[in-house]
């Protein structure tokens, strides 16, 4: 039983230790989509002449969101 218990704890820490690794490559992809698409948001503002609302989404999310959806921006674009 003893054998067992071992290949048992390792396989959970293999997992633990996948696991990890997974949530911090998927945390780094959404933040660089994040900041591209940021990126995209601010470039269309400035091209439209909509300086004011370039200091305003990078403090106001909803108003944020509200421009992502106005100008057809979304991460996969």
């Amino acid at each position: 039983m003893f054998l067992e218990d071992i290949k048992r704890e390792q396989y959970e820490l293999g997992i633990s230790i996948g696991e990890e690794k997974g949530r911090k490559e998927g945390q780094e992809e959404g933040r660089e989509e994040g900041f591209s698409l940021l990126g995209r948001l601010i470039d269309k503002l400035l091209s439209l002449g909509r300086i004011d609302d370039v200091a305003r989404v990078t403090k106001d999310k909803t108003y944020r969101d509200t421009l992502l959806k106005e100008l057809n921006l979304t991460i996969n674009a």
